[in-house]
């Protein structure tokens, strides 16, 4: 087999992987032929509920059996996690809230979003719940604390 001249990396935003595919088979194979020091993670909402409203596929436990496995494997999980999905309420919002907490206690990462419909998307016309006020609060404690990154302010 002939070298590459480049490292691979698998599994880096923005390209995620679905936490319902990660398996210990996977991140053998991930450690063996790729480069990766962390793995992108796609788990949308910390709810149940807004997961399968958005016709997810997985809920809340194989995210946070993702991010152990990961981490079994000396990666660090990356989870992104999307805020104010459409029919998202507060407690919905605490939901993720508190997996993004979860995650970094665990030596994971969390890129927070604020959803945004894209076009030619089933959630093109929709528009993006409000942020609760200490949701939106939290997050940005998060983040001056270098706990996570990303873009979820409604301002």
């Amino acid at each position: 087999m002939a070298e590459l001249e480049k490292p691979i990396y698998f599994g880096t935003f923005p390209s995620e992987v679905r936490p319902d595919y990660v398996s210990h088979s996977s991140l053998e194979l991930i450690e063996k032929y790729c480069a990766n020091a962390s793995l992108s993670i796609g788990g949308q909402s910390g709810s149940s509920a807004i997961l399968q409203s958005i016709n997810r596929g997985h809920g809340r436990e194989e995210i946070e059996i993702a991010c152990e496995i990961v981490l079994e494997h000396g990666l660090v999980p990356q989870v992104d996690l999307i805020f104010g999905l459409p029919g998202e309420c507060a407690e919905d919002q605490r939901m993720t809230l508190d997996l993004a907490r979860w995650i970094v206690a665990g030596g994971g990462k969390v890129r927070a979003h604020r959803f945004m419909p894209l076009p030619g998307t089933p959630l093109a016309s929709t528009r993006p719940a409000p942020l609760a006020i200490e949701v939106e609060a939290c997050l940005g404690r998060l983040a001056l604390d270098g706990k996570l990154s990303g873009s979820w302010s409604s301002r």
